[in-house]
């Protein structure tokens, strides 16, 4: 949307808002950079003193604690305490806590008490030259064992043992897990201890981390998420954690990982690697925090030391002034507003009335009142406003006489300049003008000569072209009317003789259609007889197939038979054979065997019988296996042909079918042919009784288009008449002759029959076809 397309009131409210609160913003936004801008620099600044005094802290307390053992290494006391507790426990087997020893160590730590606790160590050592621990104060697990080749020759205590024994000066062994103070973070100060230039050991001081912590965790000045720490350079902590003091304390950050227990940041990082710097990073926790670092030495041992507090806190006061300026700023936009919409209404509701009244008048209004109550430049545009409503209306007035048709009305042009009256009155004499032509048009005179009066008077161009249009028109009108009277007749006859033509055609198709339903039918009834043949071949091939199968079983059983009937004979001689015997048995014996010998006889007649009976059976089945082979082979030779026979019926039933089928398809298409015929011949009967009424209507036509005058009317009209005695000139009432269908023949039961094994006559045109297509 462009800005001139936006209503006054909006744009002179936006105006003195912009005007009003733009300065305003900047100003604010300015003081918050500067507010922002001064804040952060105390902020750093007061973390870098925090930063500067902990450190001087920690180094002080370092400082104190190498003063302290410094001292202490020196001292005759300890000196005395060494010698002679080495003594006892070698003395005593290198065991603590013997005689000798508990009165020595009861004597040392009357003064050692006072100095651990003074000076606030958790433990104090007494080690020897060959590394045995022979005392501590704490009396912890690391009491009597050798830090040379024991369990503790890695520790931290250990570390500092050997630092301190290898450079014969103060040795310092960092923070890490030490077992006998139950696996707590401890750190040892280790110094020598020396008589006569001569080392006899070495005394080593556990240094406390409450100690530490003390010093890092004093606030003052520090907010709510102030806190100052110490990292080890490996990346663990190395005081405890003010702000987490679960998971960053001392202990935990040893016994956890770097990334969630240690301190892996920007600051630690570059602390470490010796570089002081005050910047805005991200801390343990995640979170934007303003911090100050630096690297915190002790001998050999790097520490970093940093100072933070959390981003969000430092700008608490920015985000304050920030919501003290939107206030402010809301409220005199307020302000603004509304003394803006007073001023934009007094100024745009004049304007808006003075649209309204023009909206109005271009809608055609010009009956309304203008009132004019003001003077100034708003009031004077008011003013010609309604100067030009009284025009407006006069207009209107003369424009309303004019459209009710009344043309006798006069107009008076105020001056040679009054543009619009001039342009009305020269409208009233167009319209004179236009009026007279269409009453001689209305009189059917197309004879008037109309004259534009310029190249730009569209009214009478368009009026010119119209009487010429119309002259042009009537003059075609005239012509086709009389065409079309002479073509009506023409028409009239040509649909008698179709419709003549037509149903003498139908009445052929009527007869084709007869003889192929009979074909049709006969074609049925051959396809029903297939039909019931082919299933009978079908039940023949079954039978014969199965009767083989049944012949070629009983050779078979007849095989059979045979085996079975040589067995009995073999029966019969085997049982000829044991009545001789037995005869002779019976004969040897005498008279008690004679009656054995009577029944041996008969059982060897009775074998002789069988033997014989085995004999006929045997040749009587030879025979019968012979014949049943005989009609197995004839049955073989049979049942292909009864199968060839089915199939051919098969293919004859199917030909059957298509003959059917294509016998109802031109069936089909004759009664088809015939409806259109019928249709034909409707619509010729139609047509001709629509040629009769065309005619009439055109000479109706000729009576109408008679009225009008036009150029050259009288050459046309004489060619009309001629038309009209044309046209209505008798016709000779002959037809055309059409092709007389020749009759077809009912055909025979012969003919029927030859009809469904050779279709192809009926691929050939009918006479009555080429009769229908010639006509």
């Amino acid at each position: 949307m462009k800005l001139s397309d936006v209503n006054m009131r909006p744009k002179l409210v936006s105006l003195f808002l912009i005007v009003g609160l733009v300065p305003m913003i900047f100003v604010g936004w300015y003081s918050e950079k500067s507010a922002d801008a001064a804040l952060m620099k105390t902020a750093f600044g007061q973390l870098e003193a925090v930063r500067s005094i902990k450190k001087t802290q920690i180094e002080k307390f370092f400082a104190e604690r190498h003063g302290d053992i410094a001292v202490l290494a020196k001292n005759a006391d300890a000196i005395t305490s060494l010698e002679e507790m080495e003594n006892a426990y070698e003395t005593e087997g290198g065991k603590v806590n013997g005689p000798v020893w508990n009165k020595w160590a009861k004597e040392s730590t009357v003064w050692l008490n006072h100095f651990v606790k003074e000076y606030g160590y958790y433990d104090l050592f007494l080690i020897a030259e060959d590394g045995d621990v022979v005392y501590s104060y704490a009396k912890e697990p690391d009491l009597g064992q050798n830090l040379i080749n024991g369990e503790l020759k890695n520790s931290s205590l250990g570390k500092a043992y050997h630092k301190a024994k290898s450079s014969n000066s103060i040795a310092m062994a960092d923070f890490e897990p030490y077992a006998p103070s139950k696996g707590e973070p401890a750190a040892f100060l280790a110094a020598p201890v020396m008589k006569n230039d001569k080392r006899l050991g070495v005394i080593a001081l556990q240094i406390s981390l409450e100690a530490i912590n003390a010093i890092m965790q004093e606030r003052s000045g520090m907010g709510q998420t102030g806190e100052t720490y110490l990292v080890g350079s490996d990346r663990r902590m190395r005081s405890d954690s003010y702000l987490d003091k679960v998971g960053h304390t001392v202990k935990a950050s040893f016994a956890g990982s770097v990334e969630k227990n240690g301190v892996d940041t920007q600051g630690s990082r570059e602390a470490l690697a010796g570089k002081t710097d005050s910047r805005i990073i991200i801390d343990y926790n995640g979170n934007p925090v303003l911090s100050s670092y630096a690297p915190l030495k002790m001998g050999d041992t790097t520490w970093a030391i940093l100072a933070e507090i959390d981003l969000a806190e430092v700008d608490d006061p920015v985000e304050a002034l920030i919501r003290s300026i939107a206030i402010t700023a809301a409220v005199i936009a307020l302000l603004v507003a509304i003394m803006a919409y007073l001023i934009a209404i007094s100024i745009s509701k004049p304007l808006s009335y003075c649209v309204q009244v023009l909206g109005r008048m271009a809608m055609g209004d010009v009956q309304q009142e203008v009132v004019v109550n003001r003077k100034d430049e708003i009031g004077q545009l008011l003013d010609s406003v309604k100067s030009l409503m009284t025009v407006e209306k006069e207009v209107a007035t003369h424009m309303g006489s004019l459209a009710t048709g009344n043309l006798q009305i006069h107009v008076q042009e105020r001056s040679k300049d009054d543009t619009l009256l001039l342009a009305m009155k020269s409208l009233m004499t167009a319209e004179i003008q236009v009026a007279e032509n269409m009453k001689k048009l209305a009189e059917g005179d197309l004879c008037i000569q109309v004259q534009p009066r310029s190249e730009g008077d569209i009214l009478l161009h368009a009026m010119k072209n119209m009487v010429e249009k119309l002259n042009k028109v009537v003059a075609d009108i005239q012509e086709s009317t009389d065409n079309v009277a002479a073509g009506s007749t023409e028409i009239s006859t040509a649909a008698e003789t179709l419709s003549h033509g037509a149903s003498e055609q139908a009445a052929s198709v009527e007869e084709s259609s007869a003889s192929m339903e009979e074909m049709s039918s006969s074609i049925s009834q051959n396809s029903d007889n297939s039909l019931q043949t082919e299933k009978i071949a079908l039940r023949a091939a079954a039978d014969a197939k199965e009767s083989g199968q049944a012949v070629v079983e009983t050779v078979d059983a007849m095989k059979l038979i045979a085996e079975k009937i040589s067995i009995i004979g073999e029966i019969a001689r085997q049982t000829d054979l044991l009545a001789l015997n037995a005869a002779i048995e019976a004969a040897r014996a005498g008279e008690q065997g004679q009656g054995f010998a009577v029944v041996a006889s008969e059982v060897r007649k009775l074998a002789e019988r069988s033997a014989a009976a085995a004999t006929e059976i045997n040749t009587m089945s030879n025979k019968s296996k012979a014949v049943a082979e005989r009609a197995g082979e004839l049955l073989k030779k049979l049942v292909p042909d009864i199968q060839k026979t089915a199939e051919l019926v098969q293919e004859i039933s199917a030909s059957s079918k298509e003959q059917n089928s294509g016998a109802n398809q031109v069936n089909l298409a004759l009664q088809q042919l015939d409806q259109v015929i019928q249709q034909n011949a409707s619509a010729a009967e139609e047509l001709a009784a629509n040629s009769e009424e065309l005619s009439a209507q055109s000479r109706n036509l000729q009576s109408a288009i008679g009225f009008f005058k036009i150029d050259g009317g009288d050459n046309r009209q004489n060619r009309r008449a001629s038309n009209l005695r044309t046209s209505n000139k008798p016709s000779s009432g002959k037809r055309p002759t059409p092709k007389v269908a020749t009759p077809v023949t009912k055909p025979t039961r012969k003919d029927q029959q030859h009809l469904l094994m050779d279709m192809s006559d009926f691929a050939k045109p009918t006479t009555s076809d080429d009769g229908f297509e010639q006509f």
